[in-house]
């Protein structure tokens, strides 16, 4: 019986960590506003030089935006988290914030008309649609969805993993003052 229970337990905490580096969730069901969870924090040095691909199937890179404070968001159409965050991403791109670029990074690999469905089948509406084709982009980032914001010089500032109210007085309020630090 001491066998069985001690296996059952190692499975089962395997099968939470799974969960939890599959989702980027972190036991809460709460939204949690950016920053507001330091065990979430991505660690610095994270570059995002990868080529990535808009609808039309054209590359593009992170440097086509600099001078704008850049939001990548990656998510996938299998993540259960990530349509709350792709929303939540939508209702900012709704303010229209000059110099802020989002971009919402699909990391699966479903077709850019699958990503296109997935957005309409959960009313993600201004929200451009981008995918990667390369691997390599998830490097140092362990789960989805997942968040990195790059200063108007491209440089990495913070990144998180987790649900996020990108409309968060806070996260304004940090975007204000990245635009605001030329």
């Amino acid at each position: 019986m001491f066998f069985f229970n001690n296996n059952v337990r190692k499975y089962m905490a395997y099968l939470a960590a799974l969960v939890v580096f599959c989702c980027g969730c972190d036991q809460s069901e709460s939204i949690h506003p950016p920053f507001a969870n330091s065990s979430r924090y991505l660690k610095e040095g994270i570059a995002f030089d990868d080529t990535i691909y808009n609808a039309n199937g054209n590359p593009i890179s992170l440097k086509d935006f600099k001078g704008k404070v850049v939001l990548v968001a990656f998510s996938t159409t299998w993540c259960p988290n990530c349509p709350d965050v792709l929303q939540s991403l939508d209702n900012l791109e709704a303010k229209n914030i000059p110099g802020l670029k989002i971009i919402a990074l699909n990391v699966g690999s479903e077709e850019i008309n699958e990503i296109k469905i997935h957005y309409k089948s959960h009313n993600i509406q201004l929200l451009d649609v981008y995918r990667s084709v390369n691997g390599k982009i998830m490097k140092g980032i362990q789960g989805v969805p997942a968040c990195l914001v790059f200063d108007t010089d491209g440089k990495f500032v913070c990144g998180y993993i987790g649900k996020t109210d990108f409309c968060s007085r806070e996260f304004m309020d940090f975007i204000g003052r990245l635009l605001n630090k030329n």
